[in-house]
């Protein structure tokens, strides 16, 4: 009879839990969807396990902070986004970089457009900057598509006549809250285009958005003169541009690149372990279709060396604690209830294992080269890989590490 009573209170606590996580549950904004993850691919073939990634050397160790993306200039000097607000430089020959321009927040992707003079900064939250490299201004070029702002501007690449193709991650979701995006499995990203030197291209909130970056660039510590505040140039007068929304519905949009000839876009679907093409021109022009599928990571920053290789960064290893619990959104939403603080780093990587992977990948989907290091002992977590014109070189940018990277590949 005691054990019966027992058994009879246990579950009615337990029905009475559940019922209050399920109220809670369906108040709460957080609505996960299930997600069926294929079996990632097997480790042989083109994803056969190496050590190349062993190679690495540590440039500016300790003097950087999550430089997300390395982007070199013609002169070898190496400029990288960091968590701190600054973009910095590292010139060729210094150990240490210095910094640039201070553009707040939180820089991610980075670009050269006219040539080298201007760099396209993909700041997560107030969009999509332009900064002036000799003058060192600061402009907002766009921060919203279609009436939606921009919650997780991230990657960008410049077409010949100026047009920038770039990234929102997510619609819904600021940066700090990424792992969120990724668990509830629904497509807030998008892959976008702006031209700031067209008069046409339709502007918004013209006072507003200026005065937000009136004090956004100050002198950077690197002995090179430069603006104690950021003036708009005259083309941004009239405000910030809305930006040309080319394809939505992305699992977390990150990494943007165009291919040789400029006839299409690859964009990064983090959250699906894939990558999708979008036609700009052709018969298929304003279509897409699936690029690659099923990568045994994440993938994240995507770059074009100009000559027929996509150079792809898969961040983390697929995970085995998450594809279990993708198909399953009553457990996720229970994940999304705790705090915020530990769904990050540094709470978040323990949790992971941070043996990310650098492809080259050709422009008909196939896999070229694969480096990596299994271990993580000595790397991991590239977000970012770049050739470095005229050598058998790549520079690496991390979100989660303190230094550059720089490997030699044949």
């Amino acid at each position: 009879m005691a054990v019966t009573t027992f058994l009879g209170t246990l579950a009615a606590v337990l029905l009475a839990v559940f019922v209050g996580l399920q109220s809670v549950l369906k108040s709460n904004d957080f609505r996960p969807l299930p997600f069926h993850p294929p079996p990632p691919p097997a480790p042989v073939g083109p994803f056969a396990a190496n050590d190349r990634l062993l190679a690495v050397k540590k440039l500016a160790l300790g003097k950087v902070r999550g430089p997300e993306d390395v982007l070199p200039d013609a002169e070898g000097n190496l400029y990288s986004s960091d968590a701190s607000g600054w973009i910095k430089i590292l010139r060729k020959g210094d150990r240490e970089p210095r910094d640039w321009v201070h553009v707040g927040g939180h820089p991610l992707g980075l670009a050269w457009r006219k040539d080298g003079r201007e760099l396209v900064v993909c700041e997560a939250t107030k969009g999509l900057l332009l900064v002036d490299v000799e003058t060192r201004f600061v402009r907002l070029v766009s921060n919203s598509s279609n009436g939606t702002p921009f919650r997780l501007t991230d990657n960008a690449d410049v077409a010949s006549d100026g047009t920038i193709y770039f990234s929102d991650a997510s619609s819904r979701f600021p940066v700090s809250h990424f792992f969120l995006d990724i668990l509830e499995q629904r497509p807030h990203g998008r892959l976008l285009r702006v031209n700031p030197n067209r008069p046409e291209e339709k502007r918004v909130n013209p006072e507003e958005e200026i005065g937000e970056l009136s004090d956004v660039s100050r002198h950077g510590g690197d002995g090179h003169a430069g603006p104690a505040t950021a003036t708009p140039e005259p083309a941004s007068e009239a405000g910030p541009i809305e930006a040309e929304t080319l394809l939505d519905g992305l699992y977390f949009a990150n990494g943007v690149a165009l291919s040789q000839n400029e006839d299409f876009a690859v964009v990064a679907e983090t959250s699906r372990y894939r990558l999708t093409r979008y036609w700009l021109k052709g018969p298929k022009a304003g279509t897409s279709e699936i690029f690659l599928d099923n990568l045994p990571g994440s993938p994240d920053n995507i770059n074009s060396n100009g000559k027929g290789i996509f150079w792809v960064c898969l961040v983390i290893p697929r995970q085995t604690v998450t594809d279990l619990i993708h198909p399953f959104p009553f457990l996720k939403a229970l994940i999304g209830l705790l705090p915020i603080k530990y769904l990050q780093p540094p709470y978040l990587s323990p949790l992971m294992r941070h043996a990310g992977a650098v492809l080259a990948v050709s422009e008909d989907g196939q896999v070229v080269k694969f480096l990596n290091d299994p271990t993580a002992k000595h790397v991991g977590g590239f977000t970012s890989a770049r050739e470095i014109e005229g050598v058998k070189e790549l520079v690496l940018g991390s979100l989660l590490n303190n230094f550059i990277g720089q490997v030699i590949v044949e």
